[in-house]
């Protein structure tokens, strides 16, 4: 049968988007786990699982948000998860999971509370594309499917006003957070590098200390290497035909990419330069291809920007969090699980 298209909410920091997910099985009878519930279903459609500040979270909108993350599990996964115990006092992953869903909503709605204050608000455009894709997605469903959770258009409707109204207020934080990215931290460079391990690997996969005689024999090979690398037109090549351990073969990279022993090394690096390098386990001969990759320093610049901006914005966030009352309704939201039932 064909599985039903719930609304998948993605949030990487607040980068909030809202899309169908949909997956397909065969028409054989299997096990899915969906949400389930101990006591009846109909009398808690219109109740509220949670209350954040003014803000309440009905049944019907808490199940969206829960069978969302549930089929991005179960994508990943498989639907015979839900079960596993993640602790010794007998605590689920489905358990886990709601509790990271509860703090989604709570998230999504503390921070679209934030909106009235400063003075943000969803425009004309934004709400033609709210309608628009609310009315895509309420046409995956045929009239039964809604009615088992009780879901109308109304709740499709919030659901996708909170992403874009939480998007509106993160971007207006974020994009007054000042932030200043020196050149060093952000300046990517180009290596080649060629590797020469000083131990051996036994038949088991665990390292082996080198002898004295086999220790001098990797000392006269990598500086045999290092004196061709000196002269060579082509030390990529050198580098390939030679090199034990390909991770830095090819490479742009900056400050933070590198172990701290090898860092404090090649950080200075000019264009052309070329360097031994010699660490406890390994034997580096790095060659400078380009002390200054502009392209990629000007990502590396936007991507710690942002990684400031995300921080700010987190910041504040745990602030607004303090100040927001949140009362769940622990008899509707402990008689939800990821029960499994037989679906044909």
């Amino acid at each position: 049968m064909k599985r039903k298209k719930w609304l998948r909410l993605v949030a990487t920091g607040i980068m909030i988007g809202v899309c169908l997910l949909s997956t397909a099985c065969g028409k054989e009878d299997k096990t899915s786990a969906t949400p389930t519930q101990s006591v009846d279903q109909n009398g808690w459609q219109q109740g509220s699982v949670v209350r954040i500040g003014d803000t309440q979270v009905d049944y019907r909108e808490a199940m969206l948000y829960l069978q969302s993350t549930k089929e991005e599990y179960e994508a990943m996964y498989g639907e015979e998860i839900w079960q596993y115990e993640l602790a010794e006092d007998g605590s689920t992953l489905g358990e886990w999971v709601k509790d990271q869903t509860l703090e989604q909503i709570i998230y999504m709605k503390i921070i679209c509370n934030q909106a009235e204050a400063m003075g943000i608000s969803l425009d004309e455009e934004d709400w033609t594309n709210i309608h628009e894709q609310t009315l895509d997605y309420m046409a995956h469903f045929q009239d039964s499917e809604l009615l088992l959770y009780g879901i109308d258009e109304d709740v499709v409707k919030q659901i996708y006003a909170d992403n874009a109204l939480a998007l509106k207020v993160y971007e207006s934080v974020t994009l007054n957070v000042e932030v200043e990215i020196p050149e060093e931290e952000a300046r990517q460079r180009r290596y080649q590098c060629l590797n020469i391990k000083n131990y051996r690997v036994d038949p088991m996969g665990n390292r082996v200390s080198l002898t004295v005689l086999e220790l001098i024999e990797v000392m006269d090979k990598v500086d045999a290497l290092h004196e061709k690398a000196k002269t060579t037109s082509d030390f990529y090549a050198l580098a390939f035909a030679n090199t034990e351990d390909d991770t830095y073969l090819d490479v742009t990279l900056g400050k933070g990419d590198f172990p701290a022993d090898i860092e404090e090394e090649v950080l200075t690096m000019q264009t052309g330069d070329l360097k031994l390098v010699k660490t406890p386990t390994d034997y580096y001969i790095f060659y400078c291809v380009s002390d200054y990759e502009e392209d990629a320093t000007h990502e590396k610049k936007e991507e710690l920007i942002a990684i400031e901006q995300e921080a700010e914005f987190q910041k504040l966030y745990r602030k607004w969090k303090q100040e927001t009352d949140v009362e769940i309704n622990e008899e509707i939201w402990k008689a939800i699980g990821f029960e499994t039932s037989a679906q044909g």
